[in-house]
């Protein structure tokens, strides 16, 4: 059977994350000897895509579906239809499994959504398919039969991760540049997760399911995946981001099987840069020397789930760590070497003036502050989580517009809704996704350079050049950092005085005239250092 599981991405960046989940589904499908071809387009126009669908002449079209691409992939269902209505149209993800009967009521072209963990599912629906067999007893899936929604039993979850065959590396390919020394991987250790967040969809997803809130791979099982895709790219630097939720699930505490992961890895011989995900509360004065080693075995950032730089507002997200945890962490991390990232989420329908200046401190205190994201950054909210459930009691949510799959809602603090629709408006610049770019990849250089110099000679003579580039970095970042830590807190004091729409149109100037003055300038000094490393035969990215 000819399978095609493709990706929409609106547009293209420097860093594109691999989808784990299509690539999973398309290993399991090889495996079971059936002809799968996996795309993720970044950009391309409707007929660009359905042709290179066509061309394979599918049995099948799967897509992933996200509610910012929802447009696009019923209107790419809708042309394959048109083509071929005998090809078998079938969608998946999060937001699929959250919304399949809306799915199927707005989209008449999508035939069958699977929900849950689908590797399973897509080998026995093709089978069922390719023999003339009924689909109905297919565990996983919602489909229509005489004009009626049906849903099936859920399939069992994966008890034996290991087992997995690792995902098919087509996608890696063609997400990296082939001619960059480098290649970006992403690696899935587990599922699931042991944290609590009341805004989070994956527990949400976990009830539809009935699935253990944690699985992992076994240390052995990540070793092998990481030569997997040694191997496969012998000539390339690794990168290699871990996306499980929290890295030290399922044993916060001792760290068990990332100890044992690091012992494996030193054995291997394995070089590499990595970073994952992590929760503020699990890393304590005792991680100091396991936080050393992982940074000489070649981590380079950690993402801790800060959330927030307010008491009030972790409460209200349902967060195990408090501001003193997420401090803790940050030196911690910070003092070993390794960079610190992520997002907070600035606003929410309970945050309060006090809030908002904690966030705004704290940014600062972390040196997050330079990514005007973290400055507008608001709460996204899916239906039937915790927060979900009590912004409804609360009669706080604004459902006016029941063709998307995105909730809107009110403010308790009127005053502080008012800041945010101005808010709202400076993200929408370009100016906001151009310089968070720009910096991305200056900073992605400058963290691997540090693993790199001690992984290879090469880099033994730019010494000067790195550091006179990192220099010039931060300075600008800080100096970015503290505009708009000042704009921020002008903004909330016109907003507590009521005065907020006076600055509207003045505030959207200065971040729009801010961000694009700084982004040209960092732009200016990427291109003027990456030129005096490939005089030295240095390329970074």
């Amino acid at each position: 059977m000819n399978v095609v599981l493709l990706e929409w991405r609106p547009y293209s960046s420097l860093f594109q994350r691999n989808n784990l989940g299509l690539q999973y589904i398309a290993a399991s499908l090889r495996s079971s000897g059936h002809n799968t071809s996996i795309y993720v387009f970044q950009g391309d126009t409707l007929d660009e895509v359905c042709n290179k669908i066509i061309s394979h002449n599918p049995h099948m079209v799967a897509i992933t579906l996200f509610p910012e691409t929802k447009d696009m992939v019923y209107s790419i269902f809708q042309k394959i239809k048109e083509i071929d209505p005998n090809i078998v149209t079938v969608t998946g993800g999060h937001t699929a499994t959250l919304y399949a009967s809306k799915v199927l009521r707005q989209e008449d072209h999508i035939d069958i959504i699977t929900y849950g963990e689908s590797e399973l599912t897509y080998v026995e629906l093709c089978n069922r398919i390719d023999e003339n067999e009924s689909i109905e007893t297919c565990r996983g899936i919602f489909y229509r039969k005489d004009g009626y929604i049906m849903k099936t039993k859920p399939r069992e979850e994966v008890k034996d991760l290991d087992a997995l065959p690792f995902p098919v590396i087509d996608v890696t390919r063609d997400l990296n540049d082939r001619r960059s020394p480098t290649v970006f991987t992403s690696i899935s250790t587990s599922r699931g997760c042991l944290g609590n967040c009341a805004f989070c969809v994956s527990h949400r997803v976990s009830k539809v399911v009935k699935y253990s809130r944690w699985r992992g791979k076994s240390a052995k099982g990540i070793i092998d995946e990481l030569k997997y895709i040694r191997d496969n790219f012998p000539d390339k630097r690794l990168v290699v981001e871990f996306v499980d939720s929290s890295f030290e699930d399922n044993d916060p505490r001792e760290k068990k099987r990332i100890k044992k992961f690091l012992d494996l890895l030193e054995a291997s011989n394995i070089k590499m840069a990595f970073s994952f995900l992590t929760r503020a509360e699990s890393w304590s004065d005792n991680d100091n020397e396991l936080i050393a080693r992982m940074k000489k075995l070649g981590l380079f950032s950690v993402s801790p789930g800060f959330e927030s730089g307010a008491d009030d507002s972790l409460m209200t997200f349902g967060k195990r760590a408090t501001v003193a945890n997420n401090y803790k962490t940050f030196e911690m991390f910070s003092k070993n070497g390794v960079d610190v990232c992520g997002m907070i989420i600035m606003f929410h329908p309970y945050v309060t003036f006090k809030d908002l200046r904690s966030n705004a401190e704290f940014l600062l205190n972390v040196g997050l502050g330079y990514s005007p994201q973290n400055w507008i950054h608001s709460l996204y909210v899916f239906p039937d989580t915790r927060i979900f459930q009590r912004i409804v009691s609360d009669g706080l949510l604004i459902n006016d517009n029941k063709n998307e799959f995105t909730y809107s809602y009110s403010f308790k603090n009127g005053k502080i809704e008012k800041m945010f629709r101005i808010i709202e408006k400076i993200g929408k610049l370009d100016s906001v996704k151009r310089f968070d770019n720009t910096c991305e990849k200056i900073l992605y250089e400058l963290r691997l350079y540090e693993v790199w110099k001690h992984q290879s000679d090469e880099f033994e003579n730019v010494e000067i050049e790195m550091s006179e580039y990192k220099k010039s970095y931060k300075d600008t970042a800080a100096y970015v950092s503290n505009k708009l830590y000042e704009m921020f807190l002008e903004m909330i004091e016109k907003a507590e005085k009521g005065d907020i729409n006076d600055i509207e149109n003045e505030m959207v100037v200065k971040w729009d005239r801010l961000l694009t003055d700084k982004q040209a300038f960092l732009e200016h000094e990427w291109m003027r250092y990456r030129i005096k490393l490939l005089r030295k035969d240095i390329q970074l990215l």
